[in-house]
């Protein structure tokens, strides 16, 4: 299927649009997801990037931790590209095959540790409410602490962004399942 949105060409890309791919290439096996899209403005495709590399790879969040954030966003928002795209992931960071085919149906497990319990629900509130209740907000200040916590919320804006960006360009086609995107040493459309 083809995208809902024209994507950027290879071929075609200003030298900024390239800078952007290299940086993202850089660190990403590919060009996926929302950053087709982005590349449309690169200085947002850069920031963003930016933006999400220090979310995902450099947080106080163990990798399992921000994995279920992200997956939780794509269950309730309904991202199939975010699912796709983040349930390996999480699966190589430690969280259980049931858990992310749950989530990926868009059901959130009920955990019984306590950090990934808050972590389900600090996403629930911010996705639904845009703020967390002053006993979540408590008891995520108390079990993160400050510095962990803001780089929760962190994650939560961010991949929500993700989730939009992907829902509505759909840069995948047919709802996430047929994902075009520039691998390292592509030289092709992303057509």
């Amino acid at each position: 299927m083809d995208s809902r949105f024209p994507l950027p060409v290879l071929s075609q890309l200003s030298a900024e649009q390239q800078a952007v791919v290299d940086s993202i290439l850089s660190r990403r096996p590919s060009i996926d997801g929302p950053f087709l899209p982005w590349l449309h403005r690169p200085g947002l495709a850069s920031a963003a990037e930016r933006l999400g590399a220090y979310l995902r790879f450099d947080t106080q969040l163990p990798a399992r931790e921000s994995e279920l954030a992200i997956l939780c966003i794509g269950a309730l928002a309904d991202c199939e590209g975010e699912k796709r795209i983040h349930g390996p992931i999480a699966l190589r960071a430690g969280l259980p095959g049931t858990w992310v085919d749950e989530l990926r149906r868009g059901v959130i497990p009920s955990f019984t540790e306590p950090r990934l319990r808050l972590i389900a629900g600090i996403c629930r509130e911010l996705l639904t409410g845009i703020r967390l209740s002053n006993t979540t907000y408590t008891e995520a200040l108390t079990l993160f602490g400050p510095a962990t916590m803001v780089e929760l919320v962190a994650v939560v804006g961010y991949y929500s962004l993700v989730a939009m960006t992907l829902n509505v360009f759909d840069p995948e086609g047919s709802g996430g399942r047929n994902q075009p995107s520039i691998q390292v040493n592509s030289a092709g459309p992303l057509e």
